[in-house]
Order: C-alpha cells, then structure tokens, then sequence
C-alpha cells in the first residue's frame, strides 16, 4: 500500500504541474511589457532612443511608459538583467539629461535594507525589510529556526547556498568576483530581496575586476535583486519561484566572471536551462516554450524579451546529447571568442568533441519535431518531451505535385516544418529543395511509420538537393525540415517540390516458388509511367544481384528465364527503371532455386554379400524429395518385389534384418512415397548368403601357459561386423569374456591368465548374430608359467653396511638350486653375492660396501639363466647423522635415503615441515633439493641408513627459494647456475637468526634470490664453471649488533648514502622465518640501509625474541642516535650497547643526525685512505669548511684518470667516499686527489690483489 501511495502522489504531481503550466503562459512571454516594446522598435513605431528610455521606465517608473505599453494587468518578467546590461551600457554613451535621476538611480544604485542575513556557508548576505514596499513574505514568521530572522529569508538563505554547491562546488564553473566591502559584507555575495517591475530577479553589474580567473579577463563584479513575495507569479509555495530565480541569477552572476559581452540571448538561454539543472522538478521553463514552438523560424539568438527564455531548449540538446559539461566548455570559450562570441565559443566546443554548430542546430530541428505525443521512445528526444508543446507546421500535403516558396520572415539559424502526407498506390516521394537567399543550409527529414519516427541527413550544402522517400505509400507521413545554419541574415528564402513517383510490382515468382534449375519460369509484373526496365535476381535475400536482362520494355509484362544452376533457398526477382533506379520492386519473400528431385542407391548396389542373420544398412542419397520412401527387394534380378520397408524417413540409412531365402540375384528399389515416379535401383545383382564361424586354435588338446601371448584364429564365411571371444575353465559351463570386440580378420593375440585348468574351451560369437559361433572341438590345458619373482628387497628398503638381512623370493619350475647377484649401478654390471643356493625362497646377506643409491638384486636358475627375476632399486649405505639445534632449523635430505618421511627423519620435531613457495606450505615428506624450516624443543641427532648425494640440480623461480644441499659442503664460489648470473642475492642460512654464508654444509638448507627462473647445479665431483659470486658486505658499515636472552642473534648495517651506492637487490633479507621463529630486520626488509639528511630514520621489525635484548652500536663515524622503544626516545650516541628488558608494543624507530659539534670542518683536509693496501674497495675521507664545486678523482702513475669519485657541487661538511676497484685494475699504486676553488691535495693509494 506504502508503494501505491508514492506512485499516486508522483503521478498527481505530474498532472498537476501540467495544468499549472497551462495558464497563463502568454503573460510570461510574448505580451510582457519589454517585449511589446521591443517589437515596436522593431516594427519601425519607435525610434531607438525611445525604446531604451521605455525600457529604463518598465524596470524604475512603470508611470512613465508611453500609453501603448501601459497595462492594469501584472505582467511577470522572467528576468532583467541582459535588459538591465544593454541599458546600462546605453547609459554609458547617451545623454541622460531627458531621463529622470531616480529612474537612472534605479539602474545604477544599490538599495538601503532594514536588516541582513549571512548565509550558513558564510558566502551570502541576505538584504531584506520587513516592512514597506519591499517587505518580505511572512515578515513575522521566524520558526525554522527562531533566530529573529523571517523563515522566508533563511529559506533564501539555504537556497543561494545550494545553488553555489550545484553550480560551482559540482559543476566547476568560476564563481563571481568578490565585490569587497558594498553592500556592508566582507567579501559577501549581495542578494536583495527587493521587488522590481514584475520581474523574478536581476543580476545587476558593479565594477570591473582585472586578470581575473585562469585565463586572465576582465571579470564584473554583480549583485541580485529577488522578489520580496513572488506574490502573483502563480506560485503557492514562494520558494519555487525564489529557486529558479536564485539558480537563474546567480548563473548571470557566473557568466559576469566570464565575459559580460557573451550576447544577452545566450546568456538567457543557458541560465534558464541550468534552473532545470539546479531543481529538476519545478520546471519554469516550461511557460516560455510556446513563444518557441509557435515561431520556429525566428533565430535561436533573437532577444525579445521572450524568445531568448523559449530558446533554453537548445541548452537541454546539449547537454543531453553531449553533457552538462559542454555547456561549461561554451562559457569557457567566451572568454577570448573574439567576435560573434557566443556563436564562436559555441563552434568551438562542439569541434572539442568532433562536432561543429551547423550539425547540431540541424538535430536540435528534429528533436524539436519530437514532442508532445510524439516523444514516445522510438526516436532520440528530450527527457522531458512529453510535456512540452508541438512545433508549428508551416504546411501540410497530401496531393501532388507540389512547388511552393518558404513563408517569409524565416531568419538565420531557424527553420520551417512542412508536413506530407502518402498516397494509397505503392510509391516513392521525392523532395527538392533550392535557395532563393544565398545561405548555409541543412535538411533533415523526419519520417512517421505509424507513430514510430526515423530520421535522414538530407544533403543541402550546394543551396539545393533531392532526396528520395523509398515505398512512401506504407508510411503515414514525411516532415521536411530545410534548416537555415548560417550565422546571421533576415528574410531568407528558398523554393521546395514534392512529387509521388508510383512503383513497378514483381507478380511472379513473388515468394514461396520452387523453381528448378534449367527449367523455364515466366516473370511477370505491372508498371505505369515506366518505359523499359531491367531484371535481377539474388540468391543471398538481396546481399547481391545478378543480371537476368539488362533492358525490357516495361509494357510487355513478362519475360521468359532459365533458370540457371545455383542452388538457394534465399532467392529473389527485382525489377528497376532503367531511368531511375529507386523505381524498382522485388519478390515479397524468397523463392527457392532447386535441382530436380533424385534417389541414389548407394549400398546394396554392386555385387555386396548380405549374410542371413545380420543386420546391414541400406543407404541411399536424395535431392529435393519430400515426405518418406518406401524400401522394397527382388530376390529374382528385378522381375518381382517385396515391400521390407512400407514407409520410412528419408534420410538416407535404414537398418535392415538380412533373411531367407538366400539368392544370387536380389536388388533394393527405393521410391518417393508422395511422387513414386522417384525411384532408384540398385545398379546390379547381389547376394543374400549364409554366415559361418570356424574355430581352429586352440581346438582341443593343447598346453597353454598363463603369463605368455598366444594367438587364438579362426575361419569365417560371410560375416560382417566384428567377433567377441570368450573363455570357458569348466568345460562350457560357464564363460568368461577375453575380447569384448575385435575385427573378424582371423586372428587375435590373448594374453594368458590363470588360474590353471584342464577343461579349458575358446568361444568366437558374431557381435551381430550371436547364433553364429563356434567353440573349441576338444579341451585344452592351461598351466602356470617358470618365473622368479624377488619380495625384499623392496623400493623403500636402505640396507646399513656390515649388517645381516634376509632376501625373499618366489619361484615356479626352476631346476631347484639359484645364483644371487648384486648391482651397485642400476644393472649394468653384476657381482656374485651367493653361486649356488637352494631355491626356498629365503636366504641371509651381509652387506658389503661400497654404498649405492642403484642396487639390484638379481636371482637366477643356475642351470637355466634366462629364467631369473629382479629386485626393485633400494639403498646400501651407512649410518648419516643429521644435527639439528634447539628451536627452527633450516634441513634438507642430505643423501639417499628410502624412507623421506618428517617422522621417520626427524622423530623429535615439534612442528610440521614447511617448504616454500611464494609462501610457506607443510609437507610430511620431503624432496631432494628442497629446504625446509623445521623445529625441535632441544638440540640433538637423527641417524639413518643412506647413500651419499655428491651433485644436485635444482630449478629454482624468479624471486626467493628455500633449496636443500648435498652429502660434500659446497663453496658458495662452486654454486653454477644456468643461465649464468642467476642469482641476485647473498645467500642465507639460519642459526639462532639469519645469517651469510660462504658455504653450504650438508643436511641443511639455504635462501638464494633467483631474477628468473633457471637451475642451479650443487657437485662435489665436478670443477664449477659459470660459478656464483658471492656478494661482499661493505667494509665500512655501521653496525647493529641484536643478541637476545636465548643466544639468538643477527646484525643489521647501515651506511651513509653519499649518492655513491646504489641499493642492491642482493643486501634484502629472506622472507620472514616462521612465526614463532627469531628475526630482526629493517621495515623494507633489507639487511643494509642507507641514511643521508632527508632519509635518517629506520623501522626496525621484532619477531620471536627472548628479552632482554641487547643492541651494540659498532659506528665507524660520530653521529647522533635516538632510539624510539613504546614512543620513549633515548639518546645513545654514547652509549656502546643498550639494553630492552620487555617486549615493546611497536617496532623500534632508530633516527641519525649529523653530530653538531664535527659538522663543518675549519680547513679542508684529504685522509689517508683506509684499509691500505687494499683489495677491492677502500674508504677515503675528506671535509669542506665552505661550500663549492668539488672533484675527487683517481689517477695512475701515467696521471691518467681512471674513476671520479665526486664531481659536483656539495655543501660544507664531512664526507666519506669508498673507491671499489670495479674496473679490474692491475695492482699498483693509484693517486686520489681533492680539488676545490681554494685548496689540492693529493694522497697514494696501494692496490694489491
């Protein structure tokens, strides 16, 4: 009920609306009293000295008017302001001696207000009396709120509010020009309530404001005059009118700050169109829209005091068809449009979006067409269409033809509509059009199709044009709208016809024909007025056509066709003028193009063999043969038939139960069930026979061994299809299936199985008849096969050295005694463990070495040594102790091993493994290659049996990998990778925290940075080649050290950044261990930070420590430390260690500064470089006492440079600077020399490699 109600209000309020809209209309418009005298101007009754002065008096002394313009009835207004711009600027340049002053007063001052009310923005000062004229509405009502100001005005208050939010806040338009301290407000827009002849508002000017906005101009300052009341506008609310009024003036206001000069008849436009914007649902506008409607051919920028408020429906054909923003991007273009500037600053918008005026102004012509009951969805118009009125229609025909002129009075960027109505006989509707005045012109035609609209481009860019209206005679009318585009000119003029053209018809084919290919059709048809035509036809429904004759004399009315071959359901005839091309009709619907209907036997149809028994497939081809066939049979060469098949669908296959009689001499007769005159017979005898199954083996006697391939044959007579063989153990009692299906060539390889029998039987049975079979004639014997067949050792097996195991096996049908053999190298080489042992399936082996991840053992007949069987791979190996601490370890597999279970490796760990792969996953069994994080509540070993691992090649992925290693430690310099230079970090393994390492030991595992993906070869039996170079840590770092109450323990380097270093990939930790596990790193999870005056403080990341933790500052420079612990700073630049007894509630912050009282040194000096001699890299010190250019460079003893250093300006102080020799010089001994504008000093260097 709630729903219904809410629609029912919603729909009164539209219906009440219209009736508001329909009174009154012409008070607002066309008879106000500015437009009465402008037209008088117009009309030559005044001159123009007279038409400014009536103007002043309608807006200050309406007493004052001449007799004609005076009226007892109050006219409304809908603004003042373009009138109130022109007269001021008439003021300007005339005399005013014949004008009274308060009149002129009237124009030109502000008005004095009882009170004021700043707006609740603080941007407006409301100005009002409540009492006199110019007394507000309700002057004692002050409720909402009771703030001793009248309701009325804080309304208006809350409306300008709103209003500058839309406009400027959400629209983006520049906002007027501060007027400082006039009007009694700070920088306060002035708003008047004050009453002013009848008119909603007026935006008056009041001085200029220079290099204003973005592009500079010359902007107005303004303020506004609104109705008091607005008693008598027809409005029961007063804030309705009070908004539109607030959204219309204060846009004037708007248009001040942009160019003041725009042209009064868009300025009116665009603030009456933005009312609509502002507050959607009061629509104002709407009383004006007649003036428009009735007089489409006066110019879109005529100003009357009427028409330029009708116009804002081309504001509305903008924005909705390009947005609200075109019409900003309009304002925005007046501010340097030159001449003509609206019209320009409109060109110019619209060629922003790939458009111009011209084109636009001709669709606006066509929307404007589209209204009332008209605007019913089926063509583009406005949103609000529905209620606006209908477009004036100059003329209307239904008789032709037509020649007329276009009405006089018709102006520049105007139109006429004309009306043409169809007649009954098919036709098509021709429309000229040629200029008398030489103008711009666009045409558009409007199309109505039973209320449903279409629009066309009619071409008039030359001054004329045609355009033809294809089969007018099913429309119900056309509207031609010749628009005039240019930018100025009255009274232009132009002729226009129109005159119906009637149209051949095609009779036949004409839709639904089937015609077939090489017969002859008769095309007819009927015409007037035509002389010869020319015939066409498509075979794609009018995609393309193809001659049938090029010319005919139309009278004749028919024309004979062959019809050629190419078939098509799709077809069409279309006849055309010779002499005018849209003269033309075609086949109301396609035809179809067909051969002539055919049956083709394809099987039986030469010489086949139908078994009795079977059923075959009769299958035949057909063409254009509707309805079923009917299938019959001869078994006598054709001379009698019987029916096997009395109706059935035709499509070309129908199973068929071969039966008796057999013959020699039988055929298949296929015919047409609707047209028997179409039929086929097979081409030549064939045969119907009986079918026949032969077994031959194994037919009764024979041994067959299980565990071996024989191949079971047979003969067949006659058959078709394939066989399926069975298996009987019991003498035909019971079968089981070996072949589901095979192909009845004779032969099929089976692969024996037990169990063992002696009643064993062979069944072949047709798949299509299984009453054709045939069956072994005698039993045969199925018997094991001699094998060997080892138990143990088994896959998983890892046999210890010098230790006892028993080794199982099964045998059938050896000669009694075995030979045992073991390989160390996955059988290619054997040694003999045991020559000679009875065959009793067990025997005990003490394990010799030398240890194998490759064993087999291999067990022979010793008197027949292809009969032997062999082992799964298993391990011989020691025992290898895996070490592992207290807490999270780093492991891997460290040699071969059976058994990879985390249990049975490792039984004393607390946790799962947990490998990694863009994140951490546990596993239960591990990998050779992996690593895996692993943690156990004390330090201790794991044993187990296995084979030592001496190479590895491990893929990694670009990004972080946690790799296991092998049985040998390997040199991080003997890690090669593929491609080369692979790796692009230090690599890191984890005791107590992370750490570098320079090798990696077996049983554990590391963290490498890889930069794609690639592998990475671990050998300790191989000379590396390509090998990784491990990245060194800078000699010169300051440096963190973290121990906490566990022993656990990691270092952290910072460095100053003397734009020397780069920070390197390879410096960023892994990620984060588990998360019970220790680690300590920067917040950017680098190991090494670089610091300098604008990047001095450093988060620092805590996980699983023990407290207390202790930090040591090992700092190779003086500088200030504040250690931020829970937001408490503590300076210890003096300090060497510090001490946190609890875990804090944050990371901790550590910030440098510079040391203040070693800032600037007092002279410059050069330190000797340090370490020297050095290899690879050394540090070299130096200070400024002033600032300047600076060059610090490296020379060899020929005084050649090999490196700078520093080479630039810097500031005074200290600096440091590290030389590494990334050049590979040879050893020997270097200058470094520091140059400033005051000072040179020159050190040596000694480099030995």
């Amino acid at each position: 009920m709630k729903y219904f109600s809410i629609i029912l209000i919603i729909v009164l309020s539209i219906l009440f609306n219209e009736v508001h809209f329909a009174q009154g209309i012409e008070s607002r418009a066309e008879n106000s009293v500015l437009n009465k005298i402008i037209k008088a101007y117009e009309t030559g009754e005044i001159d123009y000295a007279t038409m400014m002065k009536n103007r002043i008096y309608a807006l200050t002394n309406p007493e004052l008017l001449d007799t004609k313009f005076k009226t007892d009835i109050q006219i409304i207004e809908k603004c003042a302001t373009t009138n109130v711009l022109e007269i001021k600027e008439y003021l300007d340049k005339q005399s005013k001696n014949d004008i009274p002053q308060d009149a002129i007063n009237g124009i030109l001052a502000r008005p004095t207000k009882q009170k004021f009310l700043v707006s609740p923005s603080g941007r407006f000062r409301i100005q009002y009396d409540t009492s006199g004229t110019h007394a507000v509405y309700q002057p004692t009502v002050d409720v909402n709120p009771a703030d001793g100001h009248p309701d009325y005005v804080n309304r208006c208050a809350e409306i300008f509010d709103y209003v500058y939010d839309i406009e400027i806040t959400q629209m983006g338009y520049t906002p007027p020009p501060p007027d400082g301290t006039a009007g009694g407000g700070v920088d306060q827009y002035d708003v008047y309530l004050h009453s002013y002849s009848g008119a909603y508002g007026v935006t008056f000017t009041d001085g200029t404001v220079n290099n204003y906005g973005n592009p500079p101009r010359t902007a107005y300052k303004s303020y506004i005059y609104c109705d008091p009341t607005y008693t008598g506008f027809g409005y029961t609310d007063r804030t309705l009118p009070l908004k539109v009024t607030a959204a219309h003036e204060y846009f004037h206001a708007i248009q001040f700050a942009y160019n003041a000069n725009a042209g009064s008849w868009f300025m009116e436009i665009s603030s009456t169109w933005i009312e609509d914007i502002v507050y959607d649902n009061i629509n104002d506008y709407r009383y004006y829209l007649p003036t428009f409607f009735n007089s489409p051919q006066v110019s879109l920028t005529k100003f009357d005091g009427a028409h330029e408020y009708a116009s804002c429906i081309f504001g509305h054909y903008i924005s909705e068809n390009f947005g609200n923003d075109r019409i900003k991007r309009i304002w925005d273009y007046t501010v340097n449009a030159g001449s003509n500037i609206a019209l320009n600053a409109i060109q110019n918008a619209l060629n922003e979006i790939g458009t111009n005026r011209s084109d636009v102004f001709a669709g606006f012509t066509v929307w404007n067409y589209l209204t009332g009951s008209r605007a019913n969805g089926t063509h583009p118009t406005y949103s609000e269409a529905a209620y606006f009125p209908q477009i004036n229609i100059a003329s209307t025909y239904s008789s032709y033809p037509v020649s007329a002129n276009a009405p006089a009075g018709l102006e520049f960027l105007a139109t006429f509509y004309y009306h043409f109505n169809p007649i009954t006989t098919p036709s098509n509707l021709r429309l000229g059009f040629n200029q008398i005045s030489s103008s711009s012109w666009e045409g558009k035609v409007v199309i109505d199709s039973s209320n449903r609209f279409k629009s066309y481009d009619v071409d008039l860019s030359t001054g004329s044009g045609i355009i033809d209206l294809l089969n007018f005679n099913n429309k119900t009318r056309a509207v031609f709208i010749p628009a005039n585009v240019a930018t100025s000119g009255t009274n232009l003029s132009y002729s226009y016809t129109a005159n119906m053209r009637l149209l051949p018809t095609v009779n036949y084919p004409n839709g639904g024909e089937e015609l077939y290919i090489d017969s002859l059709c008769t095309i007819s048809w009927t015409s007037s007025g035509i002389d010869s035509i020319k015939i066409e036809y498509t075979t794609d429904n009018v995609g393309s056509w193809l001659m049938i004759a090029q010319s005919v004399p139309a009278s004749v009315g028919s024309y004979n066709w062959f019809v050629p071959a190419t078939p098509t359901t799709q077809a069409r005839v279309k006849i055309t003028s010779k002499s005018d091309i849209n003269l033309a009709d075609m086949s109301n619907n396609v035809f179809k193009i067909m051969y002539t209907p055919y049956i083709s036997i394809i099987s039986p149809d030469i010489s086949e063999v139908y078994p009795v028994g079977f059923t075959k497939n009769i299958e035949w081809n057909s063409l254009n043969v509707t309805g079923n066939v009917k299938i019959e049979l001869s078994r006598d060469d054709g001379n009698t038939y019987e029916t096997i098949f009395a109706s059935t669908d035709n499509d070309g296959n129908e199973p068929w139960l071969v039966t008796e009689p057999v013959t020699e001499q039988a055929k298949i007769k296929i015919s047409s069930v609707n047209s028997p005159a179409i039929f086929d017979i097979s081409r030549a005898n064939f045969s119907i026979r009986t079918a026949s199954i032969s077994l031959i083996y194994p037919n009764g006697g024979e041994i067959i061994r299980y565990g071996t391939i024989d191949t079971i044959r047979w003969i067949s007579n006659n058959m078709f299809g394939k066989v399926k063989i069975l298996l009987s153990r019991d003498g035909g009692e019971n079968y089981e299936t070996i072949i589901d299906s095979t192909i009845d060539d004779g032969e099929e390889l089976w692969n024996v199985t037990g169990p063992q029998t002696t009643n064993a039987q062979i069944k072949i049975v047709s798949l299509n008849n299984n009453q054709i079979f045939d069956i072994s004639d005698n039993l045969f014997n199925i018997y094991p096969q001699n094998y060997i067949s080892l138990e143990v050792p088994s896959l998983e097996n890892c046999w210890l050295i010098d230790s006892s195991y028993n080794i199982y096996w099964q045998s059938f049908g050896t000669s009694g005694n075995v030979k045992i053999e073991l390989s160390r190298d996955n059988g290619q080489t054997y040694e003999t463990i045991i020559p000679n042992t009875p065959d009793d399936g067990e025997e005990i082996w003490t394990v010799s070495g030398p240890a194998s991840h490759q064993t087999i053992i291999k067990i022979s007949d010793v008197n027949f040594p292809d009969l032997f069987g062999l082992s799964d791979h298993f391990i011989i190996g020691n025992y290898d102790t895996l070490e592992f601490s207290s807490g999270w370890n780093l492991i891997s597999l460290k040699g071969y091993t059976g058994n990879k279970a985390k249990t049975f490796l490792y039984p004393s760990a607390t946790s799962n493994a947990f490998r990694y792969s863009f994140g951490y996953d546990a596993v239960d069994t591990l990998k050779y290659g992996e690593g895996y994080w692993l943690k156990f509540n004390e330090e201790g070993i794991s044993r187990v049996v296995s084979a030592p691992r001496y190479q590895d090649t491990i893929s990694v992925v670009a990004g972080w990998n946690l790799i296991g290693s092998i049985s040998l430690p390997i040199p991080t310099s003997s890690i090669v990778t593929d491609p080369p230079n692979l790796l692009s970090s230090m690599i890191y393994g984890y005791n107590k925290g992370y750490k570098l390492l320079d090798t990696l030991e077996p049983g554990k595992s590391v963290w490498v940075k890889s930069n794609q993906n690639g592998i990475i070869v671990l050998s300790g039996i191989s000379k590396a080649t390509n090998s990784y170079i491990q990245p060194s840590l800078p000699m010169h770092a300051n440096i963190l050290k973290f121990v906490d109450d566990n022993g656990n323990t990691q270092n952290l380097f910072l460095m100053r950044n003397n734009n020397q270093y780069q920070i390197q990939e390879s410096y960023k930790l892994p990620p984060l261990p588990p998360s019970t596990a220790f680690d300590i790193r920067f917040n950017n999870d680098e190991l090494i930070s670089y610091y300098d005056e604008q990047n001095n403080e450093f988060r620092i990341k805590l996980q699983g420590v023990y407290y207390p933790l202790k930090i040591t500052f090992d700092f190779k420079e003086r500088i200030d430390i504040i250690l931020s612990v829970n937001g408490i700073e503590h300076n210890i630049s003096e300090m060497k260690d510090f001490i946190i007894l609890d875990q804090p509630n944050a990371d901790l912050i550590l910030k440098l500064n510079e040391h203040k009282e070693n800032n600037i040194p007092k002279e410059y000096f050069l330190s000797q470089n340090y370490p020297n001699p050095f290899n690879p890299s050394t540090l070299i010190k130096y200070g400024l006492p002033e600032d300047g250019f600076v060059s610090l460079k490296v020379y060899n003893l020929l005084g050649n440079e090999i490196k700078a250093l520093v080479n630039g300006y810097q500031k005074a102080g200290n600096y440091e600077v590290v030389f590494e020799n990334d050049n590979n010089l040879p050893n020997g001994v270097y200058y470094y020399q520091l140059k400033t504008m005051n000072s040179t000093i020159t050190k040596k260097a000694l480099l030995i490699k």
